[in-house]
C-alpha cells in the first residue's frame, strides 16, 4: 500500500475499480482507490491515482489522516510502481507530490527527520516567531481565538434569500434550449475506415420532473440545515411554479436548482463577510499577537521534512534544512528570490499541518500563507514580518484568490491603523512581541518585481 497526501476530504468515499474510471472521473470525495488487477501501465496507473487526486472543491484540514489519499493495489512490484507514479506525477506538474508518497512497513521510502530553527534566529529575533491571529473580545473583556463555528456559522440568517420579481425575470432571461438539451457529436469509423459522424440530443435533466428532494440536499449544502432547506426549497418551488407554470418549472428544473444554489451560496458569502465586519467595526474582533498558547501562535521550534536528495541551498532558510521536494515550481522560485534580498533577515515555507500558521477569515476554511518572511534594517535589526500567499497565473481573479486578497487586505490595514493588538503573559525575555506585520498575495508572473519592492 502507498499513499499521498493532498487533500481535506469532508466525507468518506470508497472506490474499487478495473478500467473504467482511468479517464473523466474526479471525485472531491474520494480518499481511498482499490486497483484490482496487476497495473503494468505507466499511464494507466497515473490515470488511476489522479482519480482521488484533482479534487478542485476539496481543502485540506490540517488533521493528517484526513489530508491523506489511499491506493490499494492486489500485486506487482513496489519499487517499479513507485517510480511509475514519480514519472507521472512530475509530467502532470504534480512534482510537489513526490515527496509525500509512503509505503506501508517501509520507512526507506521518503524518511523523514527533525529539524531545528537555527541557532542565529533564536533569542536576538524571537519576537518575529509570534504571528498575529483574529481575536474575538466578549463579555467582560475575555479573550478567545475567532472562530467560525462559533461566531460566523450560528448567526447566518437565510430569511432574506427569497424569489424575488427580478430573481423570476433573471431565471426567464436566462431559459434557452442549452438548460433543456444538449447535443452529443458522435463520431465513429465504419467498416472501410472511412469517419462517420452523428449528432444526438437529449434532455438534460433525463425526466421532466420536480424534485423536492434533489433542491433540498442542494440547499442542505449551505445551510448544512436539512429541516431549514426542505421549507425553503419547497417555498421556492411553489412560488416558481405559480409564477412561471408547473410545466416550465418541470422541463428546466435541474438548471433551476442550479441557478437557486448559486444565489443561495452568493446570500451566504455575503453575510459571512458582513458578520465578520461588523465585529470588525464595533471592536469585538482584533488582530492580535500573543505569546499566549490559547491565544496566540507562534512559529514552531522544530519541523519534520521528507531526507533530500540535495542539500540546502538557501542561507537564510530559518530551520536547518529545507523540503525542497514538496515545493512547487512557483514556490521554488519565490524562495530563491527571497534568499537573495539584501535585507532578508529569515524566511520559511509555511507547511499545511496542525502546527502551521493559518488564518481564520470569515469563511470557513482556513487560510494557510505560503511564506513568512523577516526584513532587517540597516543595523540588522528585525523591521518587519511579511506573510506571503502565493499564487498561479491560472488562479488569479477567481473567487477563492479574490477572498484571500480581501482577508490579507484588511490585516495589512490594521498594520497601518496601528491596530494589532499584543497580549503578553509573564517571561518574554525580548520585550514585547512583534506587531509589525504585514500580508500579501504575490502573482506568478510578477513574484520578482513585488519581492524586490517589498525588501528595499
Amino acid at each position: 500500500m502507498f499513499f499521498i497526501g493532498k487533500y481535506h476530504f469532508s466525507r468518506f468515499f470508497q472506490v474499487i475499480t478495473k478500467y473504467a474510471l482511468r479517464e473523466g472521473w474526479d471525485c472531491s470525495f474520494a480518499y481511498i482507490l482499490g486497483i484490482i488487477p496487476n497495473v503494468n501501465s505507466d499511464n494507466g496507473l497515473t490515470q488511476l491515482v489522479g482519480r482521488i487526486l484533482r479534487q478542485p472543491f476539496a481543502r485540506k484540514t490540517g488533521v493528517n489522516e484526513l489530508d491523506e489519499s489511499y491506493v490499494y493495489y492486489s500485486k506487482g512490484d513496489t519499487r517499479s510502481i513507485l517510480e511509475k507514479v514519480d514519472s507521472g506525477f512530475k509530467n502532470e506538474g504534480l512534482e510537489d507530490l513526490v515527496s509525500k508518497i509512503k509505503v506501508e512497513d517501509n520507512d526507506t521510502i521518503n524518511p523523514t527527520r527533525k529539524v531545528k530553527i537555527r541557532k542565529e534566529f533564536q533569542g536576538k529575533y524571537e519576537s518575529a516567531f509570534y504571528l498575529p491571529v483574529w481575536v474575538m473580545i466578549d463579555k467582560g473583556d475575555k479573550k478567545r481565538r475567532f472562530s467560525y463555528a462559533l461566531d460566523i456559522k450560528p448567526f447566518l440568517d437565510y430569511s432574506s434569500f427569497t424569489i424575488t420579481d427580478a430573481v423570476i425575470k433573471r431565471l426567464n432571461d436566462s431559459f434557452s434550449a442549452e438548460t433543456k438539451e444538449r447535443q452529443s457529436i458522435i463520431v465513429t469509423l465504419d467498416a472501410e475506415s472511412k469517419v462517420a459522424t452523428k449528432y444526438e440530443n437529449s434532455e438534460v435533466n433525463g425526466t421532466e420532473e420536480i424534485n423536492i428532494d434533489y433542491l433540498t440536499r442542494r440547499y442542505a449544502e449551505l445551510t448544512e440545515n436539512a429541516f431549514y432547506a426542505r421549507k425553503l426549497a419547497v417555498s421556492h418551488t411553489e412560488t416558481l411554479i405559480t409564477s412561471i407554470g408547473k410545466a416550465h418549472v418541470e422541463e428546466n428544473f435541474g438548471y433551476i436548482s442550479a441557478f437557486l444554489y448559486n444565489l443561495l451560496s452568493e446570500v451566504k458569502l455575503k453575510k459571512e463577510e458582513s458578520l465578520f465586519l461588523s465585529y470588525l467595526n464595533s471592536n469585538k474582533i482584533v488582530l492580535a499577537v500573543s505569546n499566549d498558547k490559547e491565544l496566540g501562535f507562534r512559529i514552531p521550534n522544530e519541523d519534520n521534512i521528507v531526507v533530500g536528495r540535495m542539500p540546502n541551498p538557501y542561507k537564510y532558510y530559518l530551520f536547518e534544512d529545507v523540503d525542497l521536494a514538496s515545493m512547487n515550481s512557483l514556490e521554488q522560485k519565490i524562495g530563491d528570490i527571497l534568499d537573495k534580498q539584501e535585507r532578508i533577515l529569515w524566511w520559511f515555507r509555511n507547511k499545511v499541518s496542525r502546527n502551521g500558521y493559518s488564518i481564520q477569515g470569515w469563511q470557513e476554511y482556513k487560510l494557510r500563507p505560503d511564506f513568512v518572511a523577516a526584513k532587517k534594517n540597516n543595523q540588522d535589526e528585525l523591521e518587519l514580518v511579511y506573510i506571503l500567499e502565493s499564487k498561479g497565473e491560472h488562479l488569479a481573479g477567481n473567487a477563492d484568490t479574490v477572498y484571500k486578497q480581501k482577508v490579507l487586505n484588511i490585516m495589512t490595514e490594521q498594520k497601518k491603523k496601528k491596530a494589532i493588538h499584543h497580549y503578553e503573559q509573564m517571561g518574554l525575555p525580548f520585550g514585547q512581541v512583534n506587531d509589525n506585520v504585514t500580508f500579501y498575495l504575490v502573482e506568478q508572473g510578477k513574484e520578482e518585481e513585488e519581492l524586490k519592492k517589498y525588501f528595499k
